[in-house]
């Protein structure tokens, strides 16, 4: 019954630290993708938040 529950927590922790460093990855690597899009996509929107 111990055991079960270490490993349990052991996961549940690992879980919880992988998917910190996982999503840090992620924002990262979604700015690195959006951000030249957003840059070479603002001249089209540039006319509707003018008007």
């Amino acid at each position: 019954m111990m055991a079960i529950f270490f490993i349990l927590h052991t996961l549940i922790y690992f879980k919880t630290h992988y998917i910190e460093v996982f999503q840090l990855c992620t924002v990262k690597k979604a700015i690195a993708i959006f951000l030249p899009q957003l840059l070479s996509g603002l001249p089209f929107l540039l006319p509707f938040v003018a008007t």
